[in-house]
């Protein structure tokens, strides 16, 4: 304010006492000059107004949001499960429906994820929106994503990262509904500033979280679209945990092993009888989300997913020497003992599910 004032009165003196710049010499031109300058920027800069925070939710959750007002608006939380951030995503849903995963950092919302309709942010961004709409909220998304040790060049074909604010925004697009959006992650840049690395540190924890995530997440997609809820089957994901093991353990990627075994061989192998079942792989991907959605986006892998006669599921994850995920999924239907040998059930079993490679 002094500096305003002070700005005011050299102003007045001038106009009340005209003075010729030539009776000036240079140097004192130059220090009048000089703090008129300085005044007028500092007087700028007291006067400007800050640029307002951007925000993102997420249908009623907001980023920032402590977990007592989250759980208040999606109810009781059914688990946590370890995240490639090493961080936990708390799962929230009600028998699948509004599936949500939420990150907490010191007790505050600072990431949130779902693949469902309740997807409105507060931008505009919601289910099904078409990705030419998209953009045209949110511009072009980043070419490369710079983490805090890793670099990555981003191909922006089947999902898109933009920078918003301090949050990094993925949306997934399902390229089978035309390129509209299936699913969004919003995640805070602090949080992100915690990876160390590209793909995570794995060990038990991550193995069994990661496969939970997995299950999880295709439940949820089922029932968007409809489709009867998988049962956990604990055997079955034993043959996947394998198969997904072996092939991280002698590097190569396959439905059938080294063995030439099929994923219908290693079933049998493990003593279990089914009508139906099938088998899905992928492998790279840095976690469960990016895997379901590239999967979704794979027309063999997809119908596996949304096939109506599966009953159960079993997810298996490993990691190479690199850190690098491998992922494996079996789907089955198993016979009742009533109709073991029903001619229906035995002609069913000969149109086993198909098996589609992900390379």
């Amino acid at each position: 304010m002094k500096q305003i004032l002070s700005l005011c009165l050299v102003i007045i003196f001038i106009l009340i006492f005209p003075i010729s710049f030539l009776q000036l010499s240079d140097n004192i031109i130059l220090n009048i000059k000089s703090e008129l300058r300085e005044m007028i920027k500092e007087n700028h800069l007291l006067t400007e107004k800050p640029e307002k925070a951007k925000n993102i939710n997420v249908g009623k959750i907001k980023m920032g949001m402590t977990q007592s007002q989250v759980n208040h608006i999606l109810g009781k939380p059914h688990e946590q499960l370890l995240n490639e951030y090493q961080q936990y995503w708390t799962v929230y849903h009600r028998d699948y429906d509004d599936f949500m995963l939420v990150m907490y950092l010191n007790g505050k919302v600072s990431g949130v994820y779902s693949n469902q309709n309740m997807i409105v942010t507060d931008n505009g961004i919601k289910y099904g929106l078409t990705r030419e709409n998209v953009e045209k909220k949110l511009g072009q998304p980043l070419e490369v994503f710079q983490g805090k040790d890793y670099q990555l060049a981003l191909d922006n074909k089947e999902s898109a990262i933009y920078q918003y604010g301090q949050y990094f925004v993925t949306i997934y697009y399902d390229k089978y509904r035309n390129n509209t959006v299936s699913g969004i992650k919003i995640i805070n840049k602090s949080i992100d500033q915690l990876k160390q690395n590209y793909y995570a540190y794995p060990n038990d924890n991550l193995e069994k979280d990661y496969a939970r995530l997995h299950f999880e997440l295709t439940n949820a997609t089922r029932k968007m679209f409809g489709k009867q809820i998988l049962n956990v089957h604990p055997e079955i994901a034993k043959v996947a945990s394998a198969h997904a093991k072996d092939m991280a353990e002698h590097h190569y990627f396959s439905h059938t092993n080294k063995q030439n075994e099929t994923p219908f061989d290693r079933i049998k192998k493990a003593n279990l009888n089914y009508s139906v079942a099938g088998e899905n792989i992928a492998y790279g991907q840095v976690s469960p989300i990016e895997a379901h959605h590239g999967l979704m986006n794979s027309l063999g892998h997809r119908k596996n997913i949304l096939k109506q006669n599966y009953l159960s599921l079993g997810v298996g994850i490993a990691f190479n020497d690199n850190n690098q995920p491998y992922y494996a999924e079996n789907y089955i239907t198993q016979y009742k003992k009533k109709n073991l040998f029903s001619k229906g059930v035995s002609n069913e079993r000969k149109n086993i599910c198909f098996i589609i490679d992900n390379n």
